[in-house]
């Protein structure tokens, strides 16, 4: 029973966290109401300053994708411990990319128009509600933390809900009416991980599907042997029956009536 609620407690916790996490990263990329964004602090050479900002993603990209393919790490942790672990060593890989980010203020493109500002901001942020309507079917399997069949099928049911909101990963780090070299990195190095994130999903998907498969066949196979076997077992029995040779002084027709005996 504590066990029990000592998981449904970390679950929520990491959930939560994950949850602002996200949040903070909406105003990371838009450059707003967060102490660190994409375009703030100091500035140093652009060279040196892509290279950090290149390996920060390469780290957090390696965390967030190796970590679902090599699972090694979870098998020593209870599965309804999977998730919530998983989601805080990513809240901690993204925190750790966000606070050492090194801006590269260059101008790519800058609107000065109060009506394209205006606009730009309204799409970033109707585009992240897309995002988050998409990521909120995520959390369900918190609520399922001590069913592990019930949260497989809830992480694969928000799996499928979301591909719509993972494809506006594309999108909405390009929607900003203020784009620096700096953000623009940024932008480039998410779509590169979320596509070959989506490879890597794809193949996995093919995968289970044709495990699946297998496993249907041998099921059949195993039935089906079951009941030849049973078949057989039938046919050995009734011929049996058939050979056995009747008592003494006992004739067809009293064993069967006189009707059955043989007439002379």
């Amino acid at each position: 029973m504590i066990a029990n609620l000592c998981l449904r407690l970390y679950s929520a916790f990491a959930h939560v966290l994950a949850l602002g996490a996200m949040l903070y990263l909406i105003g990371f990329m838009g450059d707003v109401l967060v102490p660190k964004t994409i375009d703030s602090g100091a500035a140093g050479p652009v060279a040196s300053a892509m290279a950090l900002d290149l390996t920060l993603m390469a780290l957090f990209g390696a965390q967030h994708w190796g970590m679902r393919r090599f699972r090694g790490w979870a098998r020593a942790l209870p599965e309804a411990a999977e998730r919530p672990t998983y989601l805080l060593a990513t809240v901690a890989a993204l925190a750790v990319m966000m606070g050492l980010w090194k801006p590269i203020p260059h101008e790519v493109w800058a609107f000065e128009s109060e009506i394209a500002v205006y606009g730009l901001s309204l799409a970033y942020f109707a585009a992240w509600a897309v995002m988050l309507g998409g990521g909120l079917r995520g959390l369900r399997p918190c609520s399922l933390a001590l069913s592990p069949l019930r949260a497989r099928l809830g992480l694969r049911v928000a799996t499928e809900a979301s591909r719509p909101a993972r494809r506006a990963w594309y999108v909405i780090p390009l929607i900003t009416p203020h784009m620096t070299i700096g953000h623009l990195v940024f932008a480039l190095g998410l779509a590169t991980m979320v596509m070959l994130a989506s490879i890597l999903q794809d193949d996995e998907a093919r995968a289970a599907a044709l495990a699946r498969g297998r496993a249907a066949a041998r099921r059949t196979r195993v039935r089906k042997n079951a009941a030849r076997g049973r078949l057989r077992a039938l046919d050995r029995s009734g011929a049996d029956v058939d050979e056995q040779p009747l008592p003494a002084g006992v004739t067809a027709g009293t064993m069967f009536g006189p009707d059955a005996a043989p007439r002379p």
